[in-house]
């Protein structure tokens, strides 16, 4: 028997409206994020990227929604604006995780000021979770940040 010893911090779990369990990681490694994903083939992932505080929060995208698992860490509504951070969603890519969308960035209607804030940040702690340099590239340059 092989026992595997777990790094990542548990930042909250509970369960879901369709009473499922989710469990949230902060700054999990790779295989601490793989771990969330007992039988599934597709590995998506939502996450909260907290910018100033350095902390990624990662769930299974297909046990709840970003909503929901705020509530569920207590943050306050505008925590993810105040903290200069944003939300996505990930994939598994060729053994990395790589940011694949983001509907507040996409859809939401951020002020200019954070979205400049955002361009100007440097990610390269976060790449170590979550490949997003490439999609936020893409993104500003879209917008024409």
């Amino acid at each position: 028997m092989i026992l595997r010893k777990i790094f990542e911090e548990f930042a909250s779990s509970y369960k879901s409206d369709e009473n499922l369990m989710v469990e949230i990681l902060k700054n999990p490694s790779i295989d601490e994020i793989d771990h969330l994903f007992k039988k599934q083939q597709d590995h998506i992932v939502r996450f909260f990227v907290l910018t100033k505080k350095h902390i990624v929060y990662i769930f299974n995208a297909d046990l709840d929604i970003h909503s929901q698992a705020a509530k569920n860490l207590n943050f306050q509504n505008d925590l993810v604006k105040t903290e200069r951070g944003f939300t996505g969603i990930a994939e598994k890519k060729d053994g990395k995780y790589v940011m694949t969308d983001s509907h507040e960035l996409e859809y939401a209607n951020l002020i200019r000021e954070k979205l400049e804030y955002l361009k100007k940040s440097n990610y390269n702690w976060v790449n170590k979770y979550i490949k997003v340099d490439n999609y936020l590239n893409d993104f500003f340059k879209r917008r024409r940040i």
